[in-house]
């Protein structure tokens, strides 16, 4: 389509460069979660980083992320941002039952408050936690088996447990 005035004068062509010299320069990309999530080796912690520093006056709580443990949302964890302001590091508050290799953990982030010090948000997102440096062991509790015997004398009863009980844990 041709260009031209009022009157219908058009415009002969032309070649025109721009300098972008005095252009503003600045942050237009949002940061965004590597998908590097994993757990360490205590199975205690998740770490995930970003592709670039959050916002100095970035606050993280347990309302700035979803976590899924095997499916079932968790209700106790604690997300705290490293001081390079690219970890995030969420505690898992579970010392007694860790987290081991054939559980699946999934991070969400469906809010909008993360951003990086240029104001560019933080798009929501979705981690699957990689739990290969998780712990192996025995994560079930023992319990007692149905065998029940009072002894002769009357005073004692005994039973046996699934496995064996350390006896120095009282």
């Amino acid at each position: 389509q041709d260009l031209a005035d009022e009157a219908g004068n058009k415009v002969t062509r032309f070649a025109q460069s721009i300098s972008t010299e005095d252009a503003p320069s600045g942050d237009y990309v949002s940061p965004s979660a590597n998908h590097d999530a994993a757990l360490d080796t205590e199975g205690q912690s998740i770490s995930f980083t970003f592709s670039e520093e959050l916002a100095e006056t970035t606050i993280l709580n347990q309302q700035s992320f979803s976590l899924y443990i095997d499916g079932n949302l968790a209700t106790s964890f604690s997300p705290n941002l490293e001081a390079d302001r690219k970890t995030v590091k969420i505690g898992l508050g579970n010392s007694n039952q860790p987290i081991h290799q054939d559980q699946s953990i999934l991070v969400v982030y469906s809010g909008t408050h993360l951003s990086d010090n240029a104001g560019n948000k933080v798009d929501p997102f979705a981690l699957s936690v990689n739990t290969d440096s998780a712990p192996i062991g025995d994560y079930t509790a023992p319990t007692p088996n149905n065998d029940a015997i009072l002894l002769s004398d009357g005073r004692a009863v005994t039973f046996t447990f699934s496995e064996e009980i350390d006896q120095a844990a009282g």
